[in-house]
């Protein structure tokens, strides 16, 4: 009797071995998967703010936010600040102009410009950047960064001669990197239509 009862127990417990062996080979991870982004529909609007003496189109489903409480440090000289606020993604695009008085002006704004995105081309990785030459006259550079990048895009323009603007585009949530490229991409296509659009209105 206890020779049948240690015969059925090791029978059971081979069984129950096979069976949980055969399970763990066949389970196979979910890939990691992100929240559906439902984008808006592209559409534009004129932007003027007194005392900026320039114009350009930006988004519908964004806003102007005059008074943006991070205004930075390196940018306290700047005559006109202001953020374009895209609530649907809590992302800003930080904006500043400020005058060229004399040809060391350029240069110095120019070399903040280029500092800054050294900063965040150290925690990112440097995706690339398009030069920007407009029939006006105006030019400048657009910065496009990729990963763990504290800012996924960066550009400034000038006309070399009176005016110097400058944008950096923020997103304030702690999200992936992979699901932030995409409203990243997104924007970056409202960053080419306003360096498109953009006009100097004291010329």
């Amino acid at each position: 009797m206890n020779t049948m009862r240690t015969a059925w127990s090791v029978i059971i417990f081979s069984a129950v071995v096979i069976l949980a062996c055969s399970h763990e080979q066949s389970y196979i991870p979910k890939p990691r998967a992100y929240p559906k982004i439902t984008f808006p529909q592209k559409g534009y609007q004129p932007f003027h703010v007194t005392g900026c003496p320039l114009t350009f189109a930006y988004p519908s489903y964004a806003t102007i936010d005059e008074n943006p409480s991070n205004r930075q440090s390196n940018q306290q000289n700047a005559t006109c600040w202001f953020d374009i606020f895209f609530p649907e993604f809590n992302g800003r695009i930080h904006c500043s102009y400020v005058s060229i008085n004399k040809p060391e002006d350029l240069d110095k704004y120019i070399s903040d410009a280029f500092e800054i995105v050294d900063k965040v081309n150290y925690r990112s990785n440097y995706s690339g950047e398009e030069v920007i030459h407009k029939p006006d006259g105006t030019g400048g550079v657009v910065f496009n960064f990729e990963g763990p990048a504290a800012s996924p895009v960066q550009f400034f323009l000038t006309d070399s001669t009176e005016h110097f603007f400058k944008g950096s585009l923020y997103f304030y949530a702690k999200v992936n990197p992979d699901s932030i490229q995409p409203i990243a991409n997104f924007i970056e296509q409202d960053v080419m239509e306003l360096i498109k659009t953009l006009e100097w209105t004291d010329k």
